[in-house]
């Protein structure tokens, strides 16, 4: 996951501050993974934080991540996060 961060670095399209966010959502996110239910919870919460603290990803952000985490994935993971985000646009 660190080559990811430093990819998203690279692109300079993500803002610090988001991408410090980001960070730590993805320390949050350890051992989690095989527990689809313990993910989303976690997940719903990541979103709660990110509206407190006003943080909003553009199109374009979530794009890049969602390409970058998927090229490092398992299919299984893939699948994960292509549920989550499905329920999240259905939300």
């Amino acid at each position: 996951m660190k080559d990811i961060f430093h990819e998203i670095e690279k692109t300079g399209a993500i803002d610090p501050v988001k991408l410090a966010f980001l960070k730590e959502m993805h320390q949050g996110t350890q051992g989690l993974q095989k527990d689809k239910d313990k993910m989303m919870a976690f997940m719903m919460n990541v979103a709660m934080k990110s509206r407190e603290q006003n943080i909003k990803f553009t199109k374009d952000e979530m794009d890049i991540i969602i390409k970058l985490l998927k090229q490092n994935a398992t299919p299984s993971e893939n699948t994960m996060m292509d549920t989550i985000i499905k329920k999240g646009l259905n939300n």
